[in-house]
């Protein structure tokens, strides 16, 4: 077990990304000017604020999570994971008559049920409440005010409160009970890894309901990703007063007038799927952006007479028909976009051949428990 002595400090916030995504998740908290920072498996440290985790929020095309540390420790059996939490204060976030969740994650540890640690440390929290409110919060699993994460690796506790409520990849633009095969957070990490100039074209020609599209045309407009969320995890703290909400609200104003809406237009998709088109272009309708959906079979594409950046996910496993054979056959299709850039997103090693030549790009991304491949060709 390493000796937390040697640890380096611990920096106030952690932004969580998908495995492989930690990189793209750096850059982005550089480009927003924060310091310091520090990468770490699955997510990014970082400093500043209560403002800048904000920012994170509201401008983080890659970020799942924003958390923000509340302790850490060594714990080893249940008795001191509960003593641990109960000399924690949440009062500042945290009052009686806002609800409360406590999630967990545990790892290579002595305390091995998640539940059970998720349970001990809700306890721990409204047992304080009790001795020093005489009164307690309710939980509500499904919409808290208040979530506290807690990860438990080899036996080191650390307890966050999430800042992002809902996860951030669900940017609003979508109805709540609908799920595209692809997260928007891992569809915007693989548009930045195509390093597309967002100034040329750029087409996903399996677009299905359009989540690399819009996330492209979002990055080209420079309209802010979480602009459409009513609010976030951390405005239902107690902490926010007036003067943080009209900060909050200066930041979302400055974020609307940066947008380019035209700049939307360099972005297509085409599926041969009329039901995912239809869902595209409405999803599309919500945003306000202007990308240009068709109906259109990949295998039959005609080359743009200008070169364009193509970033794709097409089907494989349950969603492919025609395995190997018809990868092979989008391999060939793709290939007569001469000096276009092709990013292709995979599980399926067919895509190492698939384009006759060996890939530019070869980048580990994970689309929930599935290991993927993010391949790349300048043709």
């Amino acid at each position: 077990m390493p000796n937390p002595a040697n640890d380096p400090a611990p920096l106030p916030y952690f932004a969580t990304a998908a495995k492989g995504t930690e990189g793209l998740l750096r850059e982005e908290l550089r480009g927003l000017n924060l310091r310091p920072i520090r990468g770490d498996r699955g997510g990014v440290h970082f400093g500043g604020n209560l403002f800048d985790a904000f920012r994170v929020c509201l401008h983080s095309r890659v970020a799942m999570r924003v958390l923000e540390l509340r302790g850490q420790a060594t714990v080893s059996d249940d008795d001191q994971l509960y003593d641990f939490v109960s000399s924690l204060s949440f009062e500042d976030v945290l009052e009686p008559r806002l609800t409360l969740a406590v999630s967990a994650t545990v790892n290579s540890s002595q305390l091995t049920h998640s539940q059970f640690v998720s349970r001990r440390v809700k306890d721990a929290i409204v047992d304080r409440q009790r001795r020093t409110l005489n009164e307690r919060s309710d939980v509500d699993a499904h919409n808290p005010d208040v979530h506290i994460v807690v990860h438990l690796a080899k036996n080191r506790a650390s307890v966050y409160v999430d800042l992002a409520g809902e996860p951030l990849h669900r940017r609003g633009y979508r109805p709540s009970h609908v799920e595209a095969p692809l997260k928007e957070t891992l569809a915007a990490a693989l548009v930045q890894l195509s390093r597309w100039d967002r100034e040329s074209p750029l087409l996903d020609p399996c677009c299905g309901s359009g989540t690399i599209a819009l996330e492209a045309a979002s990055m080209a407009a420079n309209l802010a990703p979480g602009l459409l969320r009513r609010q976030f995890g951390l405005e239902r703290h107690s902490r926010i007063d007036v003067a943080a909400k009209r900060a909050f609200d200066d930041c979302r104003e400055a974020a609307r007038g940066e947008v380019v809406w035209e700049r939307a237009e360099l972005v297509q998709g085409s599926d041969i799927d009329i039901d995912a088109i239809t869902m595209a272009k409405e999803a599309a309708r919500r945003l306000d952006l202007g990308v240009q959906f068709s109906r259109r079979d990949i295998l039959n594409l005609a080359p743009e007479p200008t070169p364009l950046t193509i970033v794709t996910n097409p089907p494989y496993g349950v969603r492919l028909e025609g395995g190997e054979a018809l990868a092979r056959r989008i391999g060939q299709s793709l290939r007569k976009f001469t000096g276009s850039k092709v990013v292709v997103l995979s599980p399926d090693p067919v895509w190492l051949t698939a384009m006759e030549r060996a890939p530019d790009l070869e980048h580990a991304l994970f689309n929930g428990n599935i290991e993927c491949r993010a391949f790349g060709w300048k043709l």
